[in-house]
């Protein structure tokens, strides 16, 4: 099923034509996330026409939505030319519209009557996705979306089930008002740790790190909290040699933790990478693969 929180406190109506708005969510820890946005909004309710110039569309339709090519034709007036979504006036007294979406259709004569039309499409599924990757416990949610006529009926396990690691497969099904169909199964994989980094002076991928060959670099990286030294996949943490292109070439070698720590006011694991002086100009990957089977990699390129 569609999800939709039950807090909700907003302002009034939104007045003019440029605006800004903010969100506010707090979860049950008293945990704070604020976001904005600005917005120029058009109204998409046709004008009041003058003159006896029209037009008309037509076209399959369900719920007041087209769901097909639609063609549309004007008269009523000489001269006619129109404007499809705010493009220059064109001579003519017909066209083909498609697209998903609420076109605009403005016309005119020269004998100074006008119009306009407001013609809505859908021809697009909606959809029903998930993150590839959540941490144990969290509540998740699946995204119900259409970008057309919009949901009529989304069904899909809510919240996602994120008691237990491993990687979880349901089913969904979506209606969208105009009656296109989704139907299909989701993947998505629950992890015991929810990893956030690497942090500098590390980049992520796809950056090529440029490092000394020899040199000692610290791998520094959160897993939400505590979770005991006992982290790694046996056999990791790791490197494999690579062309500096990104193609892997080498097999996978064991590197040493060495200095693995745990600050708790930065939230942050650390522990150091002692590179091989041999590596000088060439490539290689690092490989943080955790228990749970997730894992973390990055390039480097040694000089």
């Amino acid at each position: 099923m569609s999800h939709r929180s039950p807090r909700w406190s907003g302002a009034g109506p939104l007045v003019g034509t440029n605006v800004e708005w903010f969100i506010q969510v707090v979860d049950g820890s008293g945990n704070v996330a604020v976001t904005s946005n600005k917005a120029f909004i058009e109204s998409v309710v046709p004008r009041e026409s003058t003159g006896d110039i029209e037009a008309q569309a037509s076209g399959p339709q369900t719920n007041g939505w087209y769901t097909d090519t639609v063609a549309a034709t004007i008269s009523g007036a000489p001269d006619i030319s129109y404007s499809l979504d705010g493009a220059p006036f064109t001579p003519g007294t017909s066209l083909v519209v498609n697209g998903t979406g609420v076109h605009s259709l403005d016309f005119q004569g020269s004998d100074g009557s006008h119009g306009s039309l407001a013609i809505p499409i859908d021809v697009s599924n909606p959809s029903v996705s998930v993150n590839g990757t959540y941490g144990l416990g969290p509540i998740a949610h699946a995204l119900c979306a259409d970008s057309g006529s919009g949901i009529a009926t989304c069904t899909v396990l809510d919240p996602l089930d994120t008691s237990s690691a491993g990687t979880k497969t349901i089913h969904a099904d979506a209606l969208d008002r105009a009656g296109h169909e989704f139907h299909g199964d989701l993947t998505y994989t629950v992890t015991a740790y929810s990893f956030t980094g690497f942090f500098p002076p590390i980049s992520n991928l796809p950056t090529l790190n440029v490092a000394n060959a020899g040199n000692s670099i610290p791998i520094k990286f959160s897993l939400s909290g505590f979770r005991g030294f006992n982290l790694f996949a046996q056999g990791y943490p790791a490197s494999q040699a690579m062309t500096c292109a990104g193609v892997l070439t080498g097999s996978v070698q064991q590197v040493a933790a060495d200095g693995f720590t745990y600050e708790t006011l930065l939230d942050q694991y650390k522990y150091i990478w002692r590179t091989d002086r041999r590596w000088m100009g060439t490539c290689r990957q690092l490989i943080v693969r955790f228990r749970d089977g997730t894992e973390k990699r990055a390039n480097f390129r040694f000089q």
